[in-house]
């Protein structure tokens, strides 16, 4: 995702995410299995998701991985477990064995990438990932054989999409891994 967005000319913004489920304890009852979408530091920005109270995240808070355990929930959500409570922002919500400090919630028009079928309960930074979804020693912004996240791009006013599609397939080339020998 990173080596990709750095090279390209022909796009104007980014998004990545990655939806699974994880353990997440929201409130004193007991974990259970929550659908969890790892986001691209501007990515409600850049898609215009509305967040209703709080904020979103920051581009910084997707630079480091590890660094900054934040989480914005879903309205379904809040509602559910937190009866739309407006003092939600600030609290801490404990997924994959670390804590993360609620910064936001989405409005009701948002349920994730997944529309209505399998509607998103937390988000949290593409950089948190691998305290979330426990992948082991792998940054999924980085790492080229981590293949989960789904990558979205908008062109650049000026930009067609034959030359878009011409400046990925060059970019896929550079950054092709070499094949092994049978």
């Amino acid at each position: 995702f990173d080596d990709v967005r750095r090279r390209s000319q022909t796009m104007q913004s980014w998004v990545a995410y990655d939806t699974q489920s994880s353990a997440v304890a929201l409130t004193s009852a007991s974990q259970r299995g929550r659908l969890v979408t790892a986001l691209s530091g501007k990515f409600f920005d850049e898609l215009g998701v509305p967040i209703l109270l709080g904020r979103g995240f920051t581009a910084e808070e997707d630079r480091v991985p590890g660094r900054d355990a934040v989480t914005v929930l879903s309205y379904g959500l809040w509602q559910q477990l937190f009866n739309g409570d407006p003092r939600v922002v600030g609290r801490q919500v404990s997924m994959g064995n670390h804590g993360f400090t609620v910064v936001g919630d989405t409005d009701k028009s948002y349920t994730g990438m997944y529309q209505r079928d399998f509607p998103n309960e937390l988000f949290v930074p593409l950089a948190m990932e691998r305290a979330v979804f426990r992948i082991a020693g792998r940054d999924p912004r980085t790492d080229r054989l981590l293949r989960s996240a789904t990558v979205k791009a908008r062109l650049r006013p000026d930009t067609s999409l034959d030359e878009a599609r011409s400046e990925m397939r060059i970019i896929a080339g550079e950054l092709a891994f070499p094949r092994k020998r049978r």
